[in-house]
């Protein structure tokens, strides 16, 4: 399937717009992870359009902007955009950085910042858009993940996979067709797929969901959907035809290790521990893991730790005298002076403190 099949290239009808007619969509998938929906009858507010105006700054709109103060702005890549209901004017399909770019421009030759030549002032005014006049309600979404999942800004993986999501679930495209269209194999298609489906799931959670945001997407791309059945998906129980997880009640166990809720530790800050760490220890630390899952205080770092002891113990009388040799020199070389300064003073003289009953303990093991 080719991108034309999916976007109806008829549906799209050039015309000659003032920048002041064309608005900020404050619905543009580069903004929320969360699906966000702002009336056509608030798009044009002033607050709604500042606050988008604000969040583009952040979207490298600069070279862009110095580009088109130099030539003026050639649409040879045209802005898309549609019709804001009940009204003469338009809200941006795709170009919402250009747009933004344009009307930075208009406001710093307003406020005297820069003067514009009359002909790149001239151009940045008026210019021929492309109108979508068609009545697909994410038009946007498809538009842009078209151009930008394989173009030069490209998405993050969660936009990746809710475009590829709707065009498959809502527009039954098949999965192979979908991936094709955004320059994404099928493989990859379908574990953004899965991990999407996942964290849908998972917003519904009625103790964690509303604290899931789009930040929270690579704890199932990265940690659960690495590889066909992977030890999570099966800790889990995913089901592939269901498109979600079985067991419910480790799914809230797992999202209260890496959901930020206020005055709550996170046990995990990074899906690459839960790919790295939590993974193995399920498949070869089983006993470690069931502590980890028990143990409310316990962190990621603690359970690899404390899997590290078991891989690292030395089994023979040589490597035990090599360790405690290397402690001793450890020990030796404390910065006493930058310890006292520091504000871990006391965690080290209680760290010390404990070290010093056990090694009085062996002392008195081994004199007897």
């Amino acid at each position: 399937m080719e991108n034309d099949e999916i976007i109806n290239i008829e549906e799209f009808v050039e015309k000659v717009v003032n920048l002041d007619d064309i608005y900020f969509d404050p619905n543009n998938p580069r903004f929320y992870g969360k699906e966000k929906t702002v009336s056509d009858n608030r798009i044009m507010e002033e607050s709604v359009q500042a606050n988008c105006f604000e969040l583009m700054r952040a979207f490298y709109i600069r070279d862009l902007k110095e580009n088109i103060k130099r030539v003026g702005f050639l649409p040879i890549d045209k802005i898309v955009v549609r019709p804001i209901i009940k009204s003469d004017k338009y809200v941006v399909v795709e170009g919402n950085r250009r747009l933004a770019a344009l009307k930075l421009l208009k406001k710093e030759h307003i406020s005297g910042e820069i003067e514009l030549s009359d002909e790149i002032l001239k151009s940045i005014m008026q210019f021929t858009v492309y109108v979508y006049t068609g009545k697909e309600l994410d038009i946007a979404w498809i538009i842009q993940g078209i151009r930008h999942i394989s173009g030069v800004k490209n998405w993050k993986p969660f936009q990746q996979a809710k475009l590829l999501t709707k065009l498959v679930k809502e527009r039954n495209v098949k999965i192979e067709d979908a991936g094709k269209s955004v320059g994404i194999g099928s493989i990859k298609a379908a574990r953004l797929m899965r991990s999407y489906y996942a964290y849908e799931q998972s917003t519904k959670d009625e103790d964690f969901g509303e604290y899931v945001d789009e930040d929270d997407f690579s704890y199932f791309q990265e940690a659960v959907f690495t590889m066909i059945d992977s030890p999570m998906q099966q800790w889990l129980d995913w089901d592939e035809k269901e498109k979600s997880f079985k067991n419910k009640e480790n799914l809230k166990k797992y999202l209260s290790w890496f959901v930020k809720i206020e005055g709550k530790q996170p046990k995990v800050n990074r899906a690459l521990d839960v790919r790295d760490i939590i993974t193995r220890a399920i498949v070869s630390y089983p006993s470690l893991f069931k502590k980890f899952e028990v143990s409310e205080d316990m962190q990621v770092s603690r359970l690899h730790h404390e899997m590290w002891i078991i891989e690292e113990e030395p089994k023979e009388i040589a490597d035990w005298l090599n360790k405690l040799k290397e402690a001793n020199i450890t020990i030796g070389n404390l910065p006493d002076v930058r310890i006292k300064m520091s504000s871990e003073l006391k965690t080290f003289i209680d760290q010390l403190t404990d070290l010093d009953k056990i090694i009085k303990a062996h002392l008195k093991a081994l004199e007897k």
